[in-house]
């Protein structure tokens, strides 16, 4: 996320809206993926209630990173 957005409330906004969004349609969970550096976004997560299922591999460019697999349950 761009910097002058952070810190705004709009990522939870977002994800109450993807979380309520689940929920009408009826989903069992919700999943991401967040670049294993990314200590700032796993606290986001983590904070919402999803937890890391898996790892896989994500490229950029040509440099192989590990991005972490979250799942948030609904019901």
């Amino acid at each position: 996320m761009a910097k002058g957005f952070q810190d705004q409330g709009l990522g939870k906004v977002l994800m109450d809206k993807a979380i309520s969004m689940g929920n009408d349609l009826g989903k069992f969970y919700l999943w991401l993926g967040v670049w294993e550096k990314n200590r700032r976004g796993i606290q986001f997560y983590e904070k919402h209630g999803f937890y890391v299922i898996g790892r896989h591999p994500f490229y950029m460019g040509q440099e192989e990173q590990t991005d972490y697999i979250f799942r948030k349950d609904l019901r």
